[in-house]
C-alpha cells in the first residue's frame, strides 16, 4: 500500500499523485482521510489481427 503524509496550512492545497499498477482485472478502492473512491482495472484489449490471403491462378 502506498502512503504519503502531506501537511497543509489553512486554505492551502497541494496535488498529490500515486501510481498504481494493478496485477489483476478488478475494481480497486482507495481511501484518503475518510474520502473514498475507486478505479476499475480491465484486461487489455488484444490488438486487431489482419489476415490477407491472395489467390493466384496457375
Amino acid at each position: 500500500m502506498a502512503k504519503q503524509t502531506v501537511e497543509l496550512a489553512p486554505s492551502e492545497s497541494k496535488l498529490v499523485t500515486f501510481e498504481a499498477i494493478p496485477h489483476e482485472a478488478r475494481t480497486y478502492y482507495v481511501s484518503v482521510d475518510g474520502l473514498t473512491g475507486g478505479f476499475k482495472a480491465m484486461v487489455p484489449i488484444p490488438p486487431p489481427w489482419a489476415v490477407t490471403i491472395d489467390a493466384f491462378e496457375i
